[in-house]
This record gives structure tokens, sequence and C-alpha cells, in this order.
């Protein structure tokens, strides 16, 4: 995953980078491997072929790490040692909540 951030209406490489291993990153990744684990359904890895529908990923704030920039846009590339598997991007925005008054 490299981060891009929005600056201007065009995206800018940041020096955000995560490298993971496909299985350890479905299971054990706090942000983004819990947000896909909760949309959709597997318990074994490699996950089976089909196709996958991810929406509105949302990310539990007590994970995510500060950031230098609110928008912008996540590449990922999954890859075996020979061949390019998927390569995609979203879109990211970063929201603080707002307090419930009582």
């Amino acid at each position: 995953m490299v981060f891009y951030e929005n600056l201007n209406n065009q995206f800018r490489r940041s020096f955000i980078e995560l490298h993971y291993k496909w299985c350890s990153f479905l299971f054990k990744d706090p942000i983004f491997g819990a947000a896909i684990r909760r949309q959709i359904s597997f318990d074994r890895c490699p996950v089976p072929p089909a196709t996958y529908h991810l929406y509105n990923l949302t990310a539990a704030a007590e994970h995510l790490p500060r950031l230098p920039f609110s928008k912008g846009r996540i590449y990922v590339n999954l890859k075996t040692k020979s061949n390019t598997i998927f390569s995609g991007y979203c879109e990211m925005e970063l929201k603080k909540k707002k307090p419930i008054k009582h």
C-alpha cells in the first residue's frame, strides 16, 4: 500500500508505505484487514477465488495513526514473486467524529 496526499486536487506520493504478506494483512491488521473482515466472511487463507465487493470501508479510529493529511488515495498492489494479482486504489478521507451531546 502506498499513500498519496490530495494537494490542490493533485495526488502527491507521501512517505507512508505498508508492506504485508496477504494472509497476515487479512487476519492481523487492525485497520484495513479488520475493515475487510467486517464485509467479507472467510475463515481461511488464501481466500477462495470469487468476486468480492468492498464498499465504504470504515476503520476504527483507535487504530488509526496520525497522518499529516486528511484526504488522499491509497494504491494497493498484490503480487506473487512473478505476477501481479491485483492492482487498484481507493479514495481516503479522515473525518473527526462529532462528540455526542447529552
